[in-house]
């Protein structure tokens, strides 16, 4: 079933939001661990070239294959401000042209020899990557020194780089989890440099000049460690690397000014997706130093909480609540301040819900032992996976290089395991309530703000942006009526019925029946749908006044595999109040609307009874039954065609409807002007009037 198949239509966005609803089957228990096996580390060997660089070999000679990485200082973190994305820009430009080879010479040139070279960024460093043959490691290294020593960053080049990452920059705002990484990421980061992100701005203002002054600034060879790993000899691959850096002068190189974050507090930050029915929710704050000793105890308390299918998180908000598909916690560890976070993305109307059972499960972790048995699963993945992480030479010397530039001791990698075994229930409790602070948690949280500010705010001072991060006044979300004044005595009672095609073929049925309401207990018309599709069917009901065109109640109900959900709503002092019953539980439904607003299926009833001309355009604002989300749509006139449904022949207005699901439809022009034929943007799906009534 298409979500978006028809706002108009409440009964069918309700019944494919009711799926994220329905329970999920829980997983099984994993089997029991089997003993730890000891893992055999290959020797690595640590140099000092004579340029200055430092230099660390992985050898193993089981492929005649060697990788070399150079891993300089200097990645997203020390850009300057008016120019985010310079590292990233570097990186991909380094490999597009020196003074004696272009981009194309350069990609033949390792193509010839069966390799690869790339360069890339981090918010700590620049990694450009060798990857050759043994035979091949001189005429690699002589490829991998030119575009270290020497980039030009030419400006056909430049230009094609920036195009792609505006590109890029501009898609990923249509994506509400980039949103929420953003949002988080400046705010908990503010103005330390990890917190710095690219605009459009930022990345229209780099150019080849300020692109050379940073490759002066931090392309130096005492600012570098080659981390090598494959078939060759910490000899051969030192003899040969000195020849092909002989150039490469020392120079100094500045020590990075990170800045300092934001203080420690708790804030709520909502960022407006106007009709958003989901809430995507990021939580953490900042953690110590990547060379803080708790780093361990840290990544099990992680693992507990939020590591995958067996953390709490996703035991709780999938499987016991049915709530979201999945939810996860992880630090991040860094040269600088780490940063814990959680992820989970639900329905608005459990946002709140979810947010409060997060905090929970910190205060689980810093107050409770962890029961042994939780521990020991724990504890067994986490040493049962790292051998995965170490399997090839290459693995091992990036695991090795990542201890280095963090600062670890010697022995990080060979011990990890026996730390993470040696750990008890005490340990994590006391490295959680060091660490976790959910006093200091910055919650975000996007979707529409009109939906969720006012459950949001008892989490601590709520503050509403755009997605550029920009304040919204929340008096401005909530959309307003162009005043059109609908009559509904212009309706009569019966029976119209409908087809539903997907790429041309039928495969479901509408019935529309307008009906007097006599239990209104004043004049009152019913609307009535029945959707059937397959082995799902759902059924809703809207009441609204004659000749006034006020809601006075709707509900719906829908069944589909085996699992049923009721939902009911109206109208009350300007709020939308009523309940929508899952099979995981029901869930009140409480809202302010602005005045003028309509439920759901009376959309279609209202373009029925409207004064229509070409060119005209009727906004009003919509409650949605299965969530009680309030959104702005646009009827938009915009011509008069002639229409064959099965029902027959028709002269008929063109309508444009705007809102968070697209469609087009086509109204009869005589008065009422009954729903012919509908068709939303961008779906293969069809909507045609059968018959009418006799």
């Amino acid at each position: 079933m298409q979500r978006s198949w028809c706002t108009m239509n409440s009964g069918l966005v309700a019944l494919c939001a009711a799926v994220a609803a329905l329970p999920v089957t829980a997983q099984q228990g994993p089997p029991p661990p089997l003993p730890m096996e000891p893992v055999a580390f290959p020797d690595f060997q640590e140099r000092t070239l004579a340029n200055g660089a430092r230099l660390l070999v992985v050898t193993q000679d089981e492929v005649p294959y060697v990788t070399v990485t150079a891993v300089l200082r200097g990645g997203s973190a020390v850009d300057p401000e008016d120019r985010v994305g310079l590292a990233d820009f570097a990186a991909s430009l380094l490999t597009k042209g020196t003074p004696t080879r272009t981009a194309e010479e350069i990609s033949e040139a390792i193509d010839f020899v069966g390799g690869s070279l790339r360069a890339s960024a981090t918010a700590d460093w620049i990694n450009v990557s060798l990857g050759v043959l043994e035979p091949d490691l001189d005429a690699g290294l002589a490829l991998l020194a030119d575009v270290v020593m020497n980039p030009t960053f030419p400006d056909d080049e430049l230009e094609l780089v920036r195009t792609r990452a505006l590109s890029g920059l501009e898609a990923s705002f249509a994506r509400p989890a980039v949103l929420a990484s953003r949002a988080f990421t400046r705010a908990v980061y503010g103005e330390h440099g990890y917190g710095k992100l690219e605009t459009e701005a930022t990345l229209r203002a780099i150019d080849r000049p300020s692109l050379q002054a940073f490759h002066q600034r931090w392309f130096h060879p005492g600012n570098t460690l080659f981390v090598v790993a494959g078939s060759a000899s910490a000899d051969r691959v030192a003899s040969a690397l000195e020849s092909a850096f002989r150039e490469w002068e020392p120079g100094s190189v500045p020590e990075v000014a990170y800045g300092a974050p934001p203080a420690p507090r708790r804030e709520v930050i909502l960022v407006h997706r106007p009709g958003s029915v989901q809430a995507v929710v990021r939580a953490g704050h900042l953690l110590a130093r990547g060379d803080h000793p708790d780093w361990t105890a840290l990544s099990v308390a992680d693992q507990v909480v939020g590591g995958g299918i067996t953390g709490r998180l996703f035991k709780i908000l999938r499987e016991e609540r049915g709530w979201t598909y999945g939810a996860y916690a992880q630090g991040t560890r860094r040269k600088d301040l780490g940063v814990w976070q959680a992820a989970v993305e639900v329905r608005n109307e459990v946002a709140a819900d979810a947010i409060a059972e997060l905090i929970v499960q910190i205060e689980r972790m810093r107050t409770e032992l962890v029961p042994g048995p939780e521990l020991d699963v724990t504890q067994s993945f986490l040493v049962g996976s790292f051998p995965l992480a170490i399997e090839t030479p290459q693995q091992i010397a990036n695991q090795v290089a990542s201890n280095r530039l963090l600062g670890l001791p010697d022995d990080a990698l060979v011990t990890y395991r026996d730390r993470v075994t040696a750990l008890d229930a005490t340990d994590i409790r006391r490295v959680a309530s060091d660490h976790l602070q959910p006093d200091r948690l910055v919650l975000v949280v996007v979707g529409d703000a009109s939906e969720l500010q006012a459950e949001l705010t008892r989490f601590g001072p709520l503050s509403v942006v755009d997605a550029e991060g920009e304040p919204v006044e929340l008096s401005t979300l909530l959309p307003a009526s162009s005043g059109e004044r609908f009559d509904a005595s212009l309706l009569r009672s019966g029976s119209y019925e409908y087809r539903v095609l997907l790429d041309g073929n039928p495969v479901g049925t509408m019935e529309r029946e307008l009906v007097e309401d006599t239990a209104a207990g004043e004049p009152a018309l019913a609307y009535r749908g029945t959707v059937a599709m397959a082995a799902q069917r759902v059924e809703t009901e809207v009441v609204f006044g004659v000749p006034g065109f006020e809601a006075r109640a709707a509900s719906a109900s829908m069944a589909m595999g085996g699992q049923t959900a009721t939902m009911d709503a109206r109208v009350v002092g300007g709020r939308l109040v009523g309940s929508v019953e899952l099979p995981t539980g029901t869930q009140p439904v409480d809202r302010a609307v602005p005045e003028g607003t309509l439920i759901a299926d009376m959309v279609e009833v209202a373009l029925w009874i409207a004064e229509l001309e070409e060119g005209k355009e009727i906004r009003v604002p919509v409650a949605r039954l299965e969530t009680g989300a309030t959104e702005g749509q646009i009827m938009r006139v915009t011509g008069i065609e002639e229409v064959t449904v099965p029902a027959g022949t028709f002269r008929a207005w063109r309508v444009e409807i705007e809102g968070s699901e697209p469609q087009t439809v086509w109204a009869r022009q005589e008065a009422p002007h009954v729903l012919l034929k509908l068709v939303p943007a961008g779906q293969p799906l069809l909507l045609e009037l059968v018959s009418l009534p006799r």
